[in-house]
């Protein structure tokens, strides 16, 4: 008697366990994930208009975290309850991650796409100067005209953009 109670709970323990346990564990890494990215988006050096966009971003996940603490903490009547509530926390804060993803992803690109005109504007300064001989007189350098639409650098007799194909006149 005692044994076949032991097996029944072990049973409906083993049914509990398998979405909702899973989906608590999802919750606790997505919650550490979601505050490890909210710390390095306040760390990025954004423009206002992105610093709007981070802080809008972290304050509906501190918002969703709090959200769905408190719904971790309200009762529950089925297993079907608490699968349902579970996922619904689960689906939230991965909108949230994703938020913080996409403006992450936002500014670095920013950072990227500046740091690339520098170096290429660097490039172009290196090669000017190369082309001076060792007596000081300059040596005829060609002209280059950059895309005033994604920043390439083109040569001078170019009409059109290699990168985009934009017109240069």
């Amino acid at each position: 008697d005692e044994k076949a109670r032991i097996e029944k709970m072990a049973y409906a323990n083993s049914q509990v366990i398998v979405s909702f346990i899973r989906n608590l564990e999802e919750i606790k890494s997505l919650k550490s994930s979601i505050r490890s990215k909210a710390t390095e988006a306040r760390g990025l050096k954004s423009l206002y208009n992105e610093m709007m966009m981070i802080n809008q971003a972290i304050s509906d996940s501190e918002r969703i975290i709090m959200d769905s603490e408190n719904k971790l903490k309200s009762e529950v009547n089925t297993r079907q309850d608490a699968d349902a509530l579970t996922g619904l926390v689960v689906s939230d804060m991965r909108t949230a991650q994703s938020n913080l993803e996409r403006v992450i992803a936002l500014v670095k690109d920013r950072e990227a796409a500046e740091k690339k005109k520098i170096e290429e504007k660097n490039e172009k300064t290196i090669t000017a100067t190369s082309n001076t001989t060792d007596s000081g007189k300059q040596v005829e350098v060609e002209a280059t005209i950059t895309c005033k639409y994604c920043g390439t650098v083109n040569p001078g007799t170019s009409t059109t953009c290699k990168g985009c194909g934009a017109s240069l006149k």
